[in-house]
């Protein structure tokens, strides 16, 4: 054999032994295959993951197991039982402000979105039942999260989007603020109770964190009423002029400026509402007669009237009747009665007076009046 010939058996022996070196790398060096993993036992049950509540939109009409809408408020103030109306009977569209606690602070989520009633839902996911604020005007409006970490929530709104109003942020005092020029029903504005819910005991069945929001719309003004009831035959008995007023002089105010102030931090949950009277008048001169005018009042809310009188002349004598300071405070929303009791037997006597508190109707039934006894 001669010298190269030697020479290349070497060098296949080597790379013969490099070959099989490398094979041994991939077996020997410690990297052996996973073991397969074990299939689980029959009686072991196999996690799934928990939903993820950070993707919960906040909605402003409800789902319909909730039993709640976007509503006119209509609950009575003497022990009534609760109803509501649509608001889309009424209006289409409204704003809407929203505010959540964060530890000491207040930071805003919805700065006035315009909610438009599109009437289709569940057409996507903040419409649930035909009430749309995403991409609505302005356009940039968008889709908006609950946020479990939070202290509370605070929701209020305006009706029509379009109302004519003054926004006001009072920093000092940690309110939201708006102002209404009120001079006939038609024309003013509705407002919605404030929306509040904590985010931090535990649940509960009135607990609406997390819930579709529910915002009840009212107009700042009262419905205010005074009728007779004959207890005995009216025959012979003849009615003159009547005055049903302040006893104290004042005057019962029916137009001006209405502003409604929301607590954005602290304890207080309930909005407050403050009037500024242009126009007023001195009495309310005609009562509610079913078969005839049927005069309702409109008038602004009013608190601490005092005692108001009536004073009537009944067969040319003249008759008064004073009613307690209690039954004179006109919150908005809602309509009151005033039913003096006329007797004839024994002489023609204003004897009782009877009190009734009603909510707010857009068309009150004539007779539909609940009375409630002193």
């Amino acid at each position: 054999m001669g010298l190269e010939s030697h020479r290349r058996l070497m060098r296949q022996a080597i790379l013969l032994a490099a070959v099989v070196l490398t094979v041994g790398c991939g077996s020997g060096s410690g990297d052996d295959p996973e073991p397969p993993v074990p299939s689980p036992k029959p009686d072991t049950p196999i996690p799934v993951p928990e939903p993820s509540e950070s993707s919960t939109p906040i909605v402003f009409t409800a789902l319909q197991e909730e039993g709640e809408d976007v509503s006119l408020a209509r609950q009575a103030a003497q022990g009534g039982t609760r109803a509501t109306a649509p608001l889309e009977d009424q209006i289409a569209s409204f704003k809407v402000w929203g505010y959540k606690e964060v530890s000491a602070s207040t930071q805003i989520v919805f700065p006035g979105y315009t909610v438009t009633y599109v009437n289709a839902p569940h057409s996507t996911t903040t419409n649930s039942d035909g009430w749309e604020y995403v991409r609505q005007t302005p356009t940039e409006q968008t889709l908006k999260y609950w946020d479990w970490d939070v202290t509370a929530y605070r929701f209020f709104g305006v009706a029509p989007a379009t109302a004519t109003m003054t926004e006001t942020d009072d920093e000092e005092n940690h309110l939201k603020k708006f102002s209404f020029s009120v001079t006939n029903e038609e024309d003013t504005p509705y407002y919605s109770r404030l929306w509040y819910s904590t985010g931090v005991l535990p649940d509960y069945s009135s607990r609406q964190f997390g819930k579709p929001v529910q915002l009840e719309f009212v107009k700042p003004l009262s419905k205010v009423r005074f009728m007779y009831l004959f207890v005995s035959p009216p025959e012979g008995i003849s009615m003159g002029d009547q005055t049903f007023k302040p006893s104290n002089g004042g005057k019962i105010e029916t137009g001006g400026t209405v502003t409604v102030s929301y607590p954005l931090t602290g304890e207080q949950k309930q909005e407050t509402i403050t009037v500024s009277a242009t126009t007023v008048i001195d009495a309310l001169t005609e009562d509610y007669v079913e078969n005839g005018t049927k005069k309702w009042y409109t008038v602004l809310p009013a608190t601490g009237q005092g005692t108001y009188k009536l004073e009537v002349k009944v067969n040319d004598e003249d008759k008064t009747v004073v009613v307690p300071a209690a039954y004179m405070d006109w919150l908005p929303g809602y309509c009151y009665t005033y039913v003096f009791k006329i007797d004839a037997v024994g002489g023609v006597e204003i004897g009782w007076v009877d009190y009734a508190v009603t909510p707010w109707n857009t068309s009150i039934p004539a007779a539909d009046h609940q009375v409630y006894n002193w």
